[in-house]
């Protein structure tokens, strides 16, 4: 019944922890789990009363794919103020956890045979969502006696034609290593060199204890340009049930990441089964336009006369507005009209 995809997959080791640790308490054994990175504290109340606020005033809408604009403005003032790297708010995106940042990721930038570089130890999420996509997770081992830190020499040796990306995880989950500015800037290199896509996975920058996080984008423009640098809410303010993942990159990769998402979040307002045949000058394909006006969200276009006298006035509209198209993935010029409209070009 599954799809042979899934047969790669191998179990979660982490929900086995969880699941042992849960076994053990119910016997009565004093445990400490060290499954899923779960902080040891609440979220605080100003972040609680700030989202009772927003859901009170009515902020429980759809939203833009991207995130809405302030909470990208926000994410911007934080990788400023805490990395020293400029972005954009149309460089940032915000999704359902970091975890649905990387999985958006290697469905967007991983083909089939895309090999991967996963410095070891890693979180066991890494290969499988790789594997997943039909790319090859390759485990580059760190050691102990280094205190777990990149090796530069072991990830340059393990680079081959088909490498693609390299994912990063400083702080590390499991080691809780944070990796060298000497051994990222031996990566960044590498990276720059080779044109490789660096995954910086950020999450648990605030639980640096001793020195400072130091971002591999933070290494010059062009290892910038080819690095997604991905964190969370999670873990600095305990909000790991909030499901808030946020990434900052190239702008080019970030509409990439946002395109597995259309599918699943987003909807054509007032879509409508108009069989105009109307042509858009920009797109090749006729276009079925979803109709709105202010005072009507949905327009149906189920009668036939309706349907004619609403197909005649489509073919006098003049192109000026903007749509987005759905199969071209952008917005286009498409007619005028009262407000905003989504079109489905078949």
């Amino acid at each position: 019944m599954l799809a042979d995809r899934l047969k790669t997959l191998a179990p979660s080791s982490t929900l086995a922890v969880q699941a042992k640790a849960r076994e053990l308490r119910r016997r009565g054994v004093d445990v400490i789990s060290f499954g899923t990175g779960e902080p040891d504290f609440d979220t605080p109340e100003r972040i609680k009363n700030a989202a009772i606020q927003a859901m009170r005033q009515g902020h429980t809408k759809y939203t833009e794919v991207g995130g809405v604009p302030e909470l990208r403005a926000a994410v911007c003032h934080k990788f400023k103020r805490d990395n020293d790297l400029d972005y954009e708010p149309a460089d940032i995106l915000i999704s359902c956890g970091a975890k649905h940042t990387l999985f958006n990721m290697v469905v967007a930038l991983l083909n089939p045979g895309d090999e991967v570089l996963v410095p070891s130890p890693f979180w066991v999420s890494y290969p499988e969502q790789a594997r997943l996509v039909g790319a090859v997770p390759v485990a580059v081992p760190t050691e102990e006696r280094t205190g777990f830190d990149l090796d530069p020499d072991r990830l340059r040796a393990a680079v081959t034609p088909r490498t693609k990306a390299i994912i990063l995880n400083s702080p590390n989950n499991p080691t809780g290593a944070v990796f060298s500015p000497a051994a990222l800037a031996a990566v960044a290199s590498l990276a720059v060199e080779r044109k490789l896509i660096v995954v910086s996975d950020e999450c648990y920058e605030a639980l640096t204890f001793e020195g400072h996080h130091q971002s591999i984008a933070s290494f010059g423009p062009e290892i910038k340009a080819l690095t997604l640098t991905i964190n969370t809410c999670s873990k600095a303010y305990a909000m790991t049930g909030w499901r808030i993942g946020l990434a900052a990159g190239p702008r080019s990769s970030g509409r990439r990441t946002t395109s597995p998402r259309w599918p699943a979040n987003s909807t054509a307002a007032g879509a409508s089964s108009c069989k105009a045949s109307t042509r858009c000058p920009a797109c090749p394909a006729a276009c079925r336009r979803a109709r709105s006006t202010p005072s009507r969200t949905s327009r149906g276009c189920s009668g036939a006369s309706g349907s004619r006298r609403r197909a005649r006035r489509s073919s006098r509209a003049r192109w000026t507005s903007p749509r987005f198209c759905s199969r071209r993935r952008r917005w286009r010029s498409c007619p005028a009209s009262t407000s905003a409209r989504t079109i489905t070009c078949g």
